[in-house]
């Protein structure tokens, strides 16, 4: 039996929701009974998959209590909270022995206070350093409780890695879970793993299929399109990308998939360069191939990203990329991808700077070769592969 957990709904857009999703798909046809148990479903969220769970696959939700619980009872956060704890008490009964793999740390407290022991954690990012990172800019107010929420998760988060089996998809996670365990960080074992990719869902498309796409999404015909697909967050850098863009030639359109916070100001961003037509902004969906498919080069102007699923993605579909180097000294994992041969580096932390970036990345000359679908990359970004690994562990 395995368990996954996440906070988010199991149908959620996101790289941590589909990751669930494709390791349980992964996990039922290799024999294993599955539960997913799921925070319950957003009534904003377009839950329509890709892929859809194999009927043998349970589902059990629960109500996130976590901003009830930091005012009233913000003890309780230290085993999860009361209701996904009960849950976990509830399957410890039926499977004593399941194999828990979590995707977010209330999980791991929950599954341990309950009785758990096999529990894996596969860490998305530091919730503090992350948080840090993205309340950058923010009102004084929206600062100030972010911080704190933060600091609490930042503590919850360190006792979820003593009480689990940890893995991370960077060196560069590694570091900073390492980091974050201070004076116990030799005492901890910190895996490295590669996340998986559905390499039949993420192909390249034919010049009529991406034509075809163009028009079914509403892009321009024949204009070089730049696609960025994310959370609208500081620690994204989009404004970066959009003052690129003030640089470029009127054939060069900017495509926003994603939702966030820096959304209007972004929009008012847009507006003060005269980017109106030229910056296309569109609701996060998990049809997010068609884009990769219709565009010609994704950009990833972070300055923090622990890994970078994004850009497997875009590359798998054939899409040049374009980010900053560690030059620059963002704190991102680009270049531990193993894809240096389709990705152009900006050396420097500026929106002229990317819009050169940008230029070189439609350049003819800049031609992509057989490496973006190689046997290699196929091997290395595995579901089954990251799914065999996790078990293999829980067998030791």
């Amino acid at each position: 039996m395995i368990v996954f957990g996440v906070r988010g709904h199991y149908l959620g857009i996101g790289g941590v929701e589909n990751a669930v999703r494709e390791l349980a798909i992964e996990a039922t046809n290799s024999g294993d009974q599955v539960i997913i148990v799921s925070g319950d479903q957003a009534t904003n969220e377009n839950n329509k998959t890709f892929r859809n769970l194999p009927s043998q696959v349970s589902i059990i939700t629960y109500s996130d209590e976590t901003l009830l619980a930091r005012l009233k009872k913000p003890a309780s956060l230290f085993y999860g909270g009361k209701l996904l704890l009960s849950k976990y008490r509830e399957l410890l009964k039926l499977y004593p022995e399941a194999l828990v793999i979590a995707r977010h740390h209330l999980h791991v407290l929950a599954a341990h206070k309950a009785g758990f022991r096999n529990i894996s954690y596969i860490v998305p990012s530091l919730t503090d350093k992350q948080g840090r990172e993205e309340l950058e800019n923010t009102n004084i107010v929206f600062r100030s409780v972010g911080l704190l929420r933060f600091k609490v998760d930042k503590l919850l988060q360190k006792r979820a890695f003593e009480q689990s089996k940890v893995y991370v998809f960077s060196s560069f996670m590694r570091e900073q879970v390492r980091s974050s365990l201070g004076q116990h960080r030799n005492n901890k074992r910190v895996q490295k793993v590669e996340p998986g990719l559905d390499w039949c869902r993420f192909a390249i498309a034919s010049s009529v299929k991406q034509e075809n796409l163009r028009k079914q999404l509403g892009l321009p015909q024949k204009e070089k399109l730049f696609l960025f697909v994310g959370r609208f967050v500081k620690a994204k850098g989009i404004h970066f990308f959009i003052e690129a863009m003030s640089f470029l030639p009127s054939y060069c359109i900017a495509v926003l998939v994603g939702e966030g916070q820096q959304k209007k100001y972004l929009q008012e961003q847009v507006v003060k360069l005269g980017l109106n037509q030229r910056v296309i902004f569109v609701a996060p969906t998990n049809l997010v191939e068609d884009y990769y498919q219709a565009c010609d080069t994704f950009v990833m102007p972070s300055t923090y990203e622990p890994f970078g699923q994004t850009i497997l993605e875009a590359v798998a579909c054939g899409c040049r990329v374009v980010a900053f180097s560690n030059k620059t000294r963002v704190k991102t994992a680009t270049c531990e991808l193993g894809l240096d041969f389709a990705i152009t580096y900006v050396d420097q932390l500026t929106a002229k700077a990317f819009a050169q970036g940008l230029e070189t990345s439609i350049n003819p000359a800049f031609v992509l070769g057989d490496d973006i679908r190689s046997k290699h990359l196929q091997e290395r970004y595995s579901w089954p592969a990251l799914l065999s690994t996790l078990k293999k562990n829980d067998e030791v």
